[in-house]
């Protein structure tokens, strides 16, 4: 609705002091995976892993195919949502390949020209801008709209990778 962008700035700030908590954490170089033996034993090394190896699945799965569905009905109408889906985890497997720093550089290259699309429709957007919704908290109040942003948390779920890629930095002030 009209709150959706105090709620993520809202669920932004909750979502970065968890990360800046588990950054805190992992000062001694320890996964998610080796703070769970250290604090419940050898089984619990396992049982965290299989749990992060779940998560990390079931978002991949759902996010692939999403991101081809999504594809197809915007830009490929007439291309097979397999033939994206394919093409898709090709280029996974290429960037799992070359490793974070390729796609560190691809994204520094590629970031700047998204912020000047991202500017660019909102300068064409412009003709339907609303002054009323940009403090909507006088709607339904600030109680909805700190609960909804809790329940939004969701969108962050993948904060577990950099956890576990946290304990690979040369140093936490990397991971900033």
């Amino acid at each position: 609705a009209t709150a959706a962008w105090i709620e993520m700035i809202y669920v932004t700030l909750i979502v970065l002091a968890i990360f800046c908590i588990t950054a805190k954490a992992y000062k001694n170089k320890k996964s998610v995976i080796e703070l769970g033996q250290i604090l419940f034993g050898k089984y619990a090394r396992i049982i965290v892993g299989i749990i992060c190896f779940l998560i990390l699945g079931i978002s991949f799965i759902s996010v692939l195919r999403i991101y081809s569905e999504s594809v197809k009905i915007i830009l490929l109408q007439n291309t097979d949502v397999d033939l994206i889906l394919a093409i898709f985890v090709l280029t996974c497997a290429v960037g799992a390949y070359l490793g974070l720093k390729s796609i560190a550089k691809i994204s520094y290259i590629v970031l700047p020209v998204a912020a000047l699309f991202f500017i660019g429709f909102l300068l064409l957007l412009i003709t339907d801008y609303n002054s009323q919704n940009i403090a909507p908290i006088f709607g339904t109040g600030p109680k909805n709209l700190l609960l909804d942003g809790i329940n939004s948390c969701y969108v962050f779920s993948d904060i577990i990778v950099l956890n576990l890629l946290l304990s690979h930095t040369d140093s936490i002030d990397d991971a900033f």
